[in-house]
């Protein structure tokens, strides 16, 4: 895995920086997909895109260095300003509502901003049991765990300490209670294995869970199952890594990764290997595209 060439990595990092800037003109109007103000794409989310922003903005905070952004607290401003001024809320036809609002909530408040208007109603309007218990865990797993992942994050943003816990003890014991004890993921009993799909869309369903259970320093349950999970799944792909970039690879590694660091236990020497191998491939697909066109999912 270490053997990887720092340079490659750095090189990587560095294609994601231009492809990000692509999306922005000179006046700082930042577009979700960059063909849009260079002429080549008549249809899109325009110059009010709340992920072009929310993005851009996070990218900004995770390289400061680069300068991404000609002027931040602008951009901050615009992205508080994208809400509906009826509703409150953030909108864009791609992702559920809660999802898009979370995005805009949670990137203002990395810079210790928050949005033109509360919008903190929205949490007390869903139940977390409910909306987890609500899954469509055999269908699509993937896109509807947006929505209890996005009300953890806006609970964090809003929420005082002692509502934080209450709902955290909620979200965190049905977790564990009906995390699989032989693949790690989510649901036991509703893990689908489809023609097409495999088992990704539980993987990445997962990957919305571990976020949180990362920052709030709770254990993973059925780490070492997961990591196993991930590894099989590299070695029988139906939806293929490492080939086209987009947010699957990072779901991906991020699952892999992230239960690997809880099970406190030494890969294997050909695991070593295929990891090495899978950092490899993603540094060089994110080269090989640097200059293609991107959303900016």
């Amino acid at each position: 895995m270490y053997s990887i060439q720092k340079e490659k990595v750095t090189d990587a990092i560095n294609s994601v920086i231009a492809m990000a800037k692509r999306h922005i003109t000179r006046n700082g109007v930042i577009y979700r997909f960059v063909e849009l103000h260079l002429n080549k794409r008549i249809y899109g989310f325009g110059e009010k895109s709340v992920y072009a922003y929310a993005d851009a903005i996070n990218l900004q905070y995770m390289f400061p260095f680069a300068n991404i952004l000609p002027d931040i607290n602008a951009s901050l401003d615009y992205l508080a300003h994208l809400q509906d001024t009826n509703s409150q809320l953030y909108y864009e036809g791609s992702h559920h509502i809660l999802h898009t609002t979370a995005s805009a909530v949670a990137c203002l408040a990395r810079w210790h901003q928050r949005p033109t208007y509360d919008c903190s109603y929205i949490i007390r309007e869903f139940d977390i049991t409910k909306s987890l218990n609500s899954i469509r865990w055999d269908i699509e797993p993937w896109r509807d765990s947006n929505i209890p992942s996005a009300l953890r994050l806006l609970v964090n943003v809003y929420f005082e300490q002692h509502e934080k816990e209450f709902f955290a003890n909620k979200f965190y014991n049905w977790l564990y209670e009906n995390a699989c004890p032989k693949t790690g993921l989510w649901r036991k009993g509703h893990i689908s294995d489809s023609p097409n799909r495999g088992i990704f869309p539980s993987i990445a369903s997962g990957f919305h869970f571990l976020i949180h259970y990362q920052f709030d320093k709770v254990k993973f349950p059925h780490n070492r199952q997961l990591r196993q999970t991930c590894f099989n799944y590299y070695n029988n792909q139906y939806i293929k890594l490492f080939e086209s970039l987009g947010y699957i690879d990072i779901d991906f590694l991020y699952c892999l990764l992230r239960s690997w660091s809880q099970s406190h236990q030494e890969l294997e020497d050909n695991e070593i290997s295929v990891l090495h191998d899978m950092f490899r491939f993603f540094c060089e697909m994110i080269l090989k595209q640097r200059y293609f066109q991107h959303s900016t999912d």
